[in-house]
């Protein structure tokens, strides 16, 4: 059976910074942003039924941030919305 190539996406912006007027993040902070990231956030979606992927968008300049996930169906990003939450935070 092929599998459908539609995934759909859930995304968060990441505190990088805290706003339009704040400067840009330091380096070090998004460094320690993207290892939390790959080190804790990845592994945590992995073991969620449905999960596909997770990208992270960082634009060093600017210092903002960009996080998508990507989960198999609605359904199922739907039904992760509760084990999602505490790792959003």
């Amino acid at each position: 059976m092929k599998r459908s190539l539609a995934l759909f996406l859930a995304s968060a912006v990441l505190a990088c910074r805290a706003g339009a007027d704040e400067p840009a993040a330091q380096p070090l902070s998004l460094d320690i942003g993207i290892a939390h990231v790959r080190d804790v956030v990845m592994p945590a979606l992995q073991q969620i039924d449905g999960y596909v992927g997770l990208s992270l968008l960082v634009d060093r300049q600017s210092g903002g941030c960009i996080a998508t996930s990507a989960w198999e169906n609605m359904q199922a990003m739907r039904t992760s919305a509760e084990q999602v939450a505490p790792i959003r935070d």
